[in-house]
């Protein structure tokens, strides 16, 4: 919802769409709090009394209504956004909505897998169908708009197993030693915290809390703040930084994509991605006695069924989770560091 200035009203004005319709109306309010709950009395009233679409619901339509409604809020919004523009592109947004179908939505899926300028993954195409099913559904429970009858089994396409590639403690140990000083602390962060790499390269110091040895992400995939523990090698790394301001990045990711590639080629590790690191993570935290539940907090999964493609992993012995995991960081690994970084 936005609310603004008109020239000539002394009041404060509103635009939102209800009902698949454009609403744009003063509130007669001139303070902004005032203004912003006469609005939501307005469109309440508003989308009480509206008539639904029935049958002229148009794909634009019923994706505008969820976008606004939820869509929008949602932690993947931007992917959210760069579905629904995608189905809107190719199957075009004034397309009427009953006309959609499951040779139609096939159809969509062989174009945007020909148009794309990159490979789209079978997991990517089936989100797409998630979310388009999401929004059909919300336009009818919520707007009583009619929709097809789409046996969405029929279209998802079968996807591979999830990959899952980590390293083992022998193989860490080597990647450390062959990474410049720099990004050792990241390395050495994404191994014990399971972040992603987003959360890692991005982190900033307010969320960094040395003396109660803890992390906050504010909003994961979960929707959810995530709070991770900093076991011993990682308080060891952090150390070595200069802190500065809250909001300055805790890591120097300058160049962090050719000096990754390159500790990568000097560790002779192939078809090993960062995002692997996370693997590695959660792999030996299981291998450490970590149960799934506990995984599952630990790296924010939603839903634990995303936990479960580590569940073949068997438990060692029996610490937190991130102590587990930070366990298989070599010792001298962090002292090194502290060492090497005097010298760049």
């Amino acid at each position: 919802m936005k609310i603004y200035t008109r020239e000539g009203s002394p009041y404060l004005w509103f635009t939102e769409t209800v009902n698949g319709r454009l609403l744009r109306q003063s509130t007669r309010e001139t303070k902004p709090r005032a203004a912003k709950e006469a609005a939501l009395r307005i469109i309440a009233e508003e989308s009480a009394k509206a008539e639904p679409l029935g049958a002229q619901w148009r794909l634009g339509d019923v994706i505008d209504v969820y976008w606004k409604d939820k869509g929008r809020n949602l932690d993947s919004g931007d992917a959210t956004d760069r579905y629904f523009r995608r189905f809107m592109d190719i199957m075009g947004k004034n397309t009427s909505i009953m006309s959609v179908n499951e040779r139609s939505l096939v159809s969509f899926s062989a174009q945007l897998r020909s148009f794309s300028k990159k490979d789209i993954s079978l997991v990517t195409i089936n989100r797409h169908f998630s979310m388009l099913r999401a929004a059909m559904r919300y336009a009818n429970r919520v707007y009583k708009a009619d929709i097809p009858s789409i046996d969405w089994t029929t279209i998802r396409v079968q996807e591979n197993e999830g990959r899952v590639r980590y390293a083992s403690e022998p193989d860490l140990g080597v990647l450390l030693e062959a990474a410049n000083p720099r990004i050792r602390p990241i390395i050495v962060a994404a191994v014990s915290l399971g972040l992603r790499k987003a959360n890692v390269l991005k982190l900033e110091w307010y969320q960094v809390d040395m003396v109660g040895r803890t992390i906050i992400i504010p909003r994961t995939k979960g929707r959810k703040p995530l709070v991770t523990r900093i076991a011993a090698p990682l308080m060891t790394a952090l150390s070595t930084l200069p802190v500065g301001e809250p909001k300055d990045r805790v890591f120097d990711v300058v160049n962090f994509r050719k000096l990754w590639e390159a500790a990568l080629r000097r560790a002779d590790m192939h078809d090993f991605h960062f995002h692997d690191l996370r693997h590695t993570f959660a792999t030996h935290a299981l291998m450490k006695g970590a149960s799934l539940p506990e995984l599952q907090r630990a790296l924010g999964h939603a839903d634990i069924k995303t936990t479960m493609r580590y569940a073949h992993v068997e438990a060692e012995d029996v610490m937190t989770v991130f102590d587990r995991a930070g366990r298989i960081v070599p010792e001298n690994i962090s002292a090194q560091n502290q060492h090497k970084m005097g010298e760049t």
